[in-house]
């Protein structure tokens, strides 16, 4: 199965995930900037922060480079593992400051192939990361505050298994919001960015394919060039205030757009493109909504609600290249790919009991969704004689969720233990599907796309593979045991599995259902 991100990543309330193929790197943030990690469990926080946050939210707080202290750091270890970096105030008035801050880090790497299996065309895979942020605050008054931060980041993959392979990735973010309180302990708060992105990959084909018997005769060639260009712009701003027993009542709306310009080069081992594919696709999205938690005066209960309505547009894709045959002749093609539009409409609600100083049961129930990512609906490449079709037609997956579990104390406060048991129905469930797996089934599939008949022999795309169910257990444990040490441990088991398949993949066997889905663990182990 095909990796599926449900799970909204966010640095300061932006969202992090990337916008092209939703994955997090994670060398974008280095670990000095953190000041704490705040995350929402389960699928209730989808009424506040809609798609992605199917699997709850992780927000990473950075802070600001201090005022009044130039703060430098570096450390060494092995592979050649470099991490080094400053921050410090640039100026500093009344009412602005201003503070810089510069990571680098960068390793040789270690080759993931043990060594009797090792071609001598491979390599260690060794990276590179710069990151600059540039970040300015504003408070002209007691009651406002506002922020400027301007990101650049740069990470390389130097090499990647194969010499001749690599990857690079830019990322230029500028984000800016703020928050206005008022008298009536109201308050507006806003959030709105722009981000410039770049993937450079060059992956590596053998000749003949490389085997873990015959390693040392697979010659590695440059199969694949490709420059993804895409971009992302977003909005959020709510309301905020207390309406007598209603407390942190949030009215807003958000916006995002995304697009994308997708050029892809491949390759034969002797060095003839074989092909130019020409990606392009845009995404938009616009939420209103409305959540808050109802405080009883006599009763120690607290109802916490969420209403949301997500409106979700694809549009503006097409597909185009030119296909070459080994005499060199050129078959350009081009079409526009489907547009269509969803909207879903994603309540919550969630219950907590405070039955004494000790334990609280707690129960919720919500609906969500997931849009499918940029690179699911409209990226086709092709590997040799197999190719990953688009799919502009994929429908957003949408969750029926429900939770019941109990948090327990101890008189001191020094351990807890919660226990949460869930279910999740999920329609629309996206994996990828292999379609054909020979030239006989695959040259139907591929008639009229300019394609030459018998160059396909496995065609793959991402399908609405039908309904899901994921339901289980997790437990988590705190303890502190001094001043100085706290132990937390956690466990989770999860029965995940189709319920029904929609669609026929060509497969043999069948495509399973009522088996564990390879992409969710069956139980994960945290401490």
């Amino acid at each position: 199965t095909s990796t599926n991100v449900n799970t909204l990543v966010m640095v300061d309330g932006i969202p992090f995930n990337d916008p092209f193929f939703r994955t997090v790197n994670w060398a974008r943030i280095p670990k000095n900037s953190i000041d704490s990690v705040e995350v929402i469990r389960g699928g209730g926080a989808t009424s506040l922060w809609g798609n992605l946050a199917m699997g709850g939210v992780v927000n990473i707080v950075t802070r600001p480079p201090q005022d009044d202290k130039l703060s430098v750091y570096a450390d060494y270890g092995s592979y050649n593992t470099l991490n080094t970096g400053f921050s410090g105030a640039l100026f500093k008035t009344d009412k602005v400051s201003m503070g810089l801050s510069y990571d680098y880090s960068q390793t040789q790497g270690y080759n993931l192939t043990p060594e009797q299996y090792r071609s001598p065309y491979m390599t260690a895979t060794g990276s590179q990361v710069n990151n600059l942020t540039l970040y300015t605050l504003f408070t002209p008054s007691a009651s406002s505050n506002y922020y400027a931060k301007l990101n650049l980041n740069t990470t390389s993959e130097t090499t990647a298994t194969w010499e001749p392979a690599s990857n690079k990735w830019n990322n230029y973010v500028l984000s800016g919001g703020g928050t206005t309180r008022f008298e009536d302990n109201s308050s507006i708060n806003f959030n709105a960015w722009g981000s410039f992105q770049q993937m450079k990959t060059t992956n590596a084909g053998q000749t003949p394919t490389y085997n873990i018997r015959t390693p040392n005769i697979g010659i590695p060639y440059v199969s694949q060039d490709e420059t993804d260009n895409y971009q992302s712009y977003g909005l959020s701003a709510f309301y905020q205030k207390d309406f007598g027993q209603f407390k942190d009542v949030k009215i807003g709306v958000d916006g995002r757009l995304i697009t994308s310009d997708d050029n892809i080069n491949q390759f034969a081992a002797n060095g003839f493109n074989s092909a130019n594919l020409i990606n392009k696709g845009q995404n938009t999205f616009q939420g209103i909504f409305v959540t808050g938690t109802y405080k009883f005066k006599d009763a120690p209960v607290d109802v916490n609600f969420g209403l949301r309505e997500d409106f979700y547009q694809v549009n503006n894709s097409s597909l185009s290249g030119t296909i070459y045959t080994p005499g060199k002749a050129a078959a350009p093609f081009g079409s526009g790919l489907a547009s269509n539009s969803y909207t879903s409409f994603d309540p919550s609600l969630g219950i907590k009991y405070y039955a004494n100083d000790n334990l609280d049961l707690r129960a919720g129930i919500y609906r969500n969704f997931a849009a499918p990512g940029m690179n699911q609906l409209y990226r086709t490449f092709l590997s040799g004689s197999s190719i990953t079709i688009a799919n502009p037609n994929l429908a957003p997956q949408t969750n029926f969720g429900q939770e019941i579990g109990f948090d327990l104390r101890t008189k001191a406060k020094d351990a807890s233990l919660s226990f949460t048991l869930f279910n999740n129905n999920l329609s629309n469930f996206i994996d990828g599907a292999t379609m054909c797996t020979s030239v006989a089934t695959c040259n139907p599939l591929i008639a009229g796309t300019g394609l030459a008949a018998g160059s396909i022999t496995q065609l793959r795309q991402n399908v609405n593979a039908g309904s899901a169910t994921l339901r289980g257990y997790e437990i988590l444990t705190q303890a502190t045991v001094s001043k100085t040490v706290k132990l937390n441990v956690g466990f989770t088991q999860t029965w995940a599995y189709l319920n029904n398949s929609d669609y026929d993949s060509g497969s043999s066997p069948a495509d399973p259902t009522n088996v564990q889905l390879g992409q969710v663990p069956p139980w994960m182990v945290n401490a």
